[in-house]
C-alpha cells in the first residue's frame, strides 16, 4: 500500500474489517486536551467527512470500498488470524488534539501510560481510529479510562 499516511489502525466492527488511515494533524492544529474540545476549530471534521468515513468503514467489499472512497487491500488480520483484505479508509481528524470523545469521528486516545490500569486524569490526547491493545480514552465528560482490546 503505498500512501503518505503515516499510521494505520484496525478495527473490526461486526462483521467488515476496516483499515482507518490518518496522517499527523495539519500545522496548526496542535494544542492539549484540557476537558474542553479542540485546540483549533479547523480539527473539527465536518458531520459530511464522518459519515464518508462511517460508509466507508461499513465497505465489506471491493467495490463498496472504492465507490466509497476507500482502498481495498491486504491488512494485518487481529492476534488470531493471518492477512485479510480489507477497506483502506481514510479518518477526518487522525492525530488531532481532542479533550473528549465527542470531539473525534471515533476515539479521543491518550499517549500511551507505563500502565493502562491507571489512566492519567488529565494528558494530551488526540483522535485516532481505535485498534487493538491497551489504551486509555477520554469520554464524552473528558474522564479517562483504561481498556484492553483483541
Amino acid at each position: 500500500m503505498s500512501s503518505p499516511v503515516l499510521h494505520a489502525l484496525v478495527i473490526a466492527l461486526g462483521a467488515p474489517l476496516a483499515i482507518v488511515l490518518g496522517g499527523a494533524c495539519s500545522e496548526g492544529k496542535t494544542g492539549s486536551a484540557k476537558g474542553d474540545g479542540p485546540a483549533n476549530a479547523k480539527c473539527i471534521a465536518s458531520d459530511e467527512a464522518r459519515q464518508a468515513y462511517a460508509t466507508c468503514r461499513k465497505s465489506a467489499d471491493e467495490a463498496s470500498c472504492k465507490q466509497n472512497g476507500g482502498a481495498w487491500d491486504q491488512v494485518p488480520g487481529g492476534y488470531s488470524q493471518g492477512p485479510v483484505m480489507a477497506c483502506v479508509c481514510q479518518l477526518p481528524d487522525a492525530g488531532c488534539p481532542c479533550g473528549k470523545s465527542g470531539d473525534c469521528t471515533v476515539r479521543c486516545e491518550m499517549s500511551p501510560p507505563a500502565n493502562w490500569k491507571s489512566c492519567p486524569a488529565e494528558g494530551p490526547a488526540t483522535c485516532t481510529g481505535g485498534g487493538h491493545g491497551c489504551y486509555c480514552y477520554l469520554d464524552d465528560k473528558g474522564k479517562s479510562h483504561g481498556i484492553c482490546q483483541d
